[in-house]
């Protein structure tokens, strides 16, 4: 799971995250500063997207666990688990078992340089995917 947030962190470090997601349709969503940002779907919202948060309250598997089974964000809103979890296995009790996939998703709003931070975005995560491969 480190590894989605080393994900979250290279997308929204490329130089124009920050002014596209600016524009975002969603005036609602804002960053740690209050600023305007795009809706980030995935399970890092447990932590409200900050690395920080998830290194502070997850210490071992038991904790991971128990977080990623909650019902709701830590602001109220319904987690979807078949939105960020691919194939989620639960136990009688609720608790999460297993999942294949940790999905991600990024709302970009339609700006004039939607689509060359989007090609940013892809170059970046196959250079974090080579890395990771030469591991």
């Amino acid at each position: 799971l480190r590894l989605a947030f080393t994900v979250l962190d290279t997308v929204r470090n490329l130089d124009r995250y920050d002014k596209v997601c600016r524009q975002s349709a969603y005036p609602t969503i804002v960053d740690a500063t209050g600023n305007i940002t795009c809706p980030i779907l995935s399970v890092t919202r447990y932590w409200n997207n900050d690395v920080d948060k998830f290194q502070a309250q997850i210490n071992n598997d038991y904790d991971l666990t128990q977080a990623l089974s909650q019902t709701e964000y830590p602001n109220g809103i319904p987690v979807d688990t078949k939105e960020i979890l691919g194939n989620a296995v639960f136990d009688t009790n609720g608790t999460i078992i297993s999942a294949q996939m940790i999905s991600m998703f990024i709302v970009f709003p339609p700006h004039d340089d939607t689509l060359q931070l989007e090609t940013d975005l892809v170059d970046a995560i196959l250079d974090l995917d080579a890395r990771w491969e030469s591991y």
